[in-house]
């Protein structure tokens, strides 16, 4: 099966690698997408499962986290080749529109905390995370890395119009 749990603390983040495998959290994303993501503007379930079904060559690693058996947060990520490096990056819908992580509030220090410790325990399976497109307070821009992995954020497409943006690059040892 292509879904995993990895308990984290109080939280546990599981990663949905295949398409078919949406339908095993669709309720509960659901009712967390209704409670927090309309508010935040964020696609809806069936958006963000139609972008991942648009996917050519890339692989979906959509991360919920969970708390006590309720959704607290979604990241949706997509693995793909660019070059020769496997990257991690953030779904996005066309080629201006990234998905950002959607976490329920008051969950956002221990959700970045237990997705980057979710992406370390799997530093083997990707070279490069690339986060484009984040906003000021995505759970995604304050977690510490290891220190044996590079890190550098920059503004991303600064817009006069919108708020501030950010891209975050992380690369641990073993792939640069």
């Amino acid at each position: 099966m292509s879904t995993e749990v990895l308990p984290l603390a109080h939280l546990a983040v599981k990663r949905v690698a295949a398409l078919d495998d949406f339908s095993s959290v669709a309720s509960m994303w659901q009712t967390f997408w209704r409670k927090c993501g309309r508010a935040a503007r964020h696609p809806t379930p069936a958006e963000t499962v139609t972008c991942y079904g648009r996917l050519a060559n890339a692989t979906p690693h959509f991360l919920t986290l969970i708390s006590d058996e309720r959704l607290i947060g979604v990241v949706p990520l997509v693995a793909a080749r660019v070059d020769a490096a496997r990257v991690l990056q953030l779904l996005a819908r066309g080629s201006d529109e990234t998905f950002d992580a959607l976490v329920e509030p008051g969950f956002e220090p221990a959700a970045g905390t237990a997705v980057f410790e979710f992406l370390a325990q799997r530093a083997a399976e990707w070279d490069c995370c690339e986060f484009s497109g984040l906003r000021a307070g995505s759970i995604l821009l304050n977690p510490e890395v290891p220190l044996t992995w590079s890190d550098r954020m920059e503004p991303h497409d600064p817009s006069p119009v919108e708020a501030p943006r950010y891209r975050r690059i992380l690369r641990h040892a073993a792939a640069a």
